[in-house]
């Protein structure tokens, strides 16, 4: 058991270093995800994106896209906000895997602006408890507070 643990805790090790240690970066957001499993341009490829949906959150309207991943420890999401139809970039987006009520199930991670795909990249912890989760997103743009929205993931 324990070299299995030591197994998938190194792989997990190779997949942040091979997507630059994960997000700490904030950023704004593009159109709509639609990743088609090219590269970001850091050395982070990713798979297709699966669309879980838009929500409106203030004047801001926010689309979420999963990307296809056969990680068991992280989820990696596009993000992208928009107001009047048209792409932010000056909005900074954070989610985390939570509960039904937003509770938070993994840490919160800070989306990673891709200017290239005019999008925030963002790579969440997975709890070993899948089966309530939900994904969170919290835009946070200047001088305002904003209350989360949340999306049904794809746990396929």
């Amino acid at each position: 058991m324990r070299k299995l643990m030591l197994l998938i805790l190194a792989v997990a090790s190779l997949a942040m270093a091979a997507c630059g240690g994960g997000n700490t970066t904030n950023g704004p957001a593009g159109n709509a995800p639609a990743n088609d499993g090219h590269s970001h341009g850091h050395g982070d490829e990713h798979g297709k994106a699966h669309d879980l949906g838009k929500k409106k959150s203030g004047d801001y309207e926010v689309q979420v896209g999963q990307v296809e991943s056969d990680s068991k420890t992280e989820g990696v999401f596009e993000i992208k906000v928009m107001k009047d139809g048209k792409v932010v970039k000056d909005v900074p987006a954070e989610a985390w895997i939570g509960n039904s009520a937003g509770k938070e199930l993994s840490p919160v991670a800070k989306g990673e602006w891709m200017e290239d795909e005019q999008l925030l990249d963002c790579h969440v912890a997975l709890p070993a408890d899948m089966k309530e989760a939900r994904l969170w997103v919290r835009i946070r743009p200047t001088g305002v507070k904003l209350d989360p929205v949340d999306f049904e993931l794809d746990k396929d």
